[in-house]
């Protein structure tokens, strides 16, 4: 360990921060892939999040910052300090307004908001990320996007800084928010939702989380849908059953059979595997269809 790393634990310690050593991420994210880290920090607060990202900073150590771990491949050979958001999942209640904390568990979340009669994030069911790793990437589904109900976040912007962001201040796209662009890591976010009976939004839920079940492969180890759609009117997953590839496997990673859109671990995949798939993928159907397609998923 360097001067700086062994610093870091002096730190950590003397902090009564939680954290691990050469932990193996694979035990950290969806798909079960990834090397060890160098520290997995869990910070239990968020005024802990900010004193540890400011100690790396000005330290000039590298960092990433994990969610629920549902949206990225790391690599087999990552060393970077990891700090992991899950320990902060706090709901606050206002009305038809919730205030969340980034690390709070999308699928947490969905029934709690049933059980407050609060509308809106139904078309979320099944999805297995965080709040703050959504609202990141501005995920969607259904027509609906996250985006839609933003109001407000607490961030740590690039120089360390704790600010709060309005929804004025933020641009949403497909699978795209400025938060991305900004480098801002969320803490907390602020949405307006709409006020509904339990039963209404329990069903409503219900029926997207059998549709996932029934056309996804969540039963499986998957970070997600790995590309982003290139249109309206172009299904990656359809264009690659189309091309027969369904079930196409190297190493341990899989097209998975259920539904082309999704790659699997089969059990002892890594990241070389998996970009070696996604190569062959992106290779095959811009030949086929004239389509360059663009990974939805991050690989680290």
């Amino acid at each position: 360990m360097n001067k700086s790393k062994s610093s870091l634990t002096t730190f950590l310690k003397k902090n009564n921060y939680f954290f691990l050593t050469n932990e193996p991420l694979k035990y950290h994210t969806t798909i079960g892939v990834g090397g060890k880290t160098s520290a997995y920090i869990l910070p239990p607060s968020k005024k802990l999040l900010i004193d540890v990202i400011k100690y790396l900073k000005e330290s000039a150590i590298k960092y990433r910052i994990l969610g629920r771990g549902s949206n990225v491949i790391p690599d087999d050979d990552i060393n970077d300090v990891i700090i992991s958001i899950s320990d902060l999942n706090k709901i606050e209640y206002l009305s038809s307004a919730i205030v969340v904390d980034a690390g709070v568990s999308i699928n947490k979340l969905i029934p709690e908001l049933a059980n407050h009669g609060l509308s809106g994030f139904e078309f979320l069911s099944g999805l297995p990320g965080s709040i703050g790793g959504a609202l990141y990437m501005n995920a969607g589904a259904f027509g609906r996007e996250i985006g839609d109900f933003f109001e407000s976040a607490c961030v740590i912007d690039k120089y360390g800084k704790k600010i709060t962001v309005k929804k004025e201040d933020i641009d949403f796209g497909y699978r795209f928010s400025s938060f991305q662009k900004e480098q801002y890591i969320i803490i907390t976010a602020t949405f307006n939702l709409n006020k509904d009976s339990k039963t209404k939004i329990e069903k409503r839920s219900n029926a997207i989380f059998n549709q996932r079940i029934d056309k996804q492969p969540i039963e499986c180890k998957s970070a997600g849908s790995v590309f982003k759609k290139p249109s309206n009117d172009f299904s990656v997953g359809y264009a690659v059953e189309k091309l027969g590839l369904k079930g196409i496997r190297f190493g341990g990673a899989e097209i998975s059979k259920k539904h082309a859109g999704f790659i699997i671990n089969t059990g002892n995949a890594t990241q070389k595997d998996i970009k070696q798939l996604v190569h062959f993928l992106k290779v095959h159907v811009r030949e086929h269809f004239g389509v360059l397609l663009e990974t939805e998923v991050e690989l680290w």
